[in-house]
């Protein structure tokens, strides 16, 4: 089994960030093949509409997971990326109740934070991440309502459902 990482980005460039023309070109590159187990999608690299668009593709078209990267980020853009990952993991739990390991674990690695609390704070031992306090520091937003924000308003996909997700852990 393979995974689409920096490949995905090198596409999305290719196609200068038109969706139809990256979602063709991989619908061409994967056709029946099972062998790609997931996309790895970095949201400070594709923006994080075109990252969740990408999700729903893996999830919805492919049957395969998304798991989401950062590239190095301040605990601002690793907030978003786990955020953006619960958000995915959490729409596909009725569907596919396995979880991914998202690749937020680079904040070990800063010397400081531009996130206060540093984002280290919101990850427990477990190296599980408390998506709704991190969410609620950011935006004030439950789970709940970041599925109903403008970046998930176009797809039933990530619809909020009738369980309450505000204990969601990433």
């Amino acid at each position: 089994k393979y995974a689409f990482d920096e490949s995905l980005a090198d596409l999305v460039t290719l196609h200068d960030y038109n969706f139809d023309g990256i979602a063709s070109s991989l619908r061409t590159s994967l056709g029946d093949q099972t062998g790609c187990a997931a996309f790895v999608l970095k949201p400070a690299l594709l923006g994080p509409e075109l990252s969740m668009r990408l999700a729903r593709l893996a999830h919805n078209e492919f049957g395969i997971g998304a798991v989401f990267s950062s590239s190095f980020d301040s605990g601002v853009g690793l907030a978003h990326t786990a955020i953006l990952a619960a958000v995915s993991d959490s729409s596909q739990a009725k569907k596919d109740p396995s979880l991914y390991a998202h690749g937020v674990g680079t904040f070990s690695m800063l010397s400081g934070d531009t996130l206060s609390p540093q984002f280290g704070s919101y990850v427990n031992e477990n190296g599980m991440i408390n998506i709704p306090s991190l969410a609620r520091s950011l935006y004030g937003l439950s789970i709940d309502e970041m599925k109903e924000s403008s970046i998930m308003e176009d797809s039933e996909d990530f619809a909020p459902d009738d369980d309450n997700d505000d204990d969601k852990v990433l």
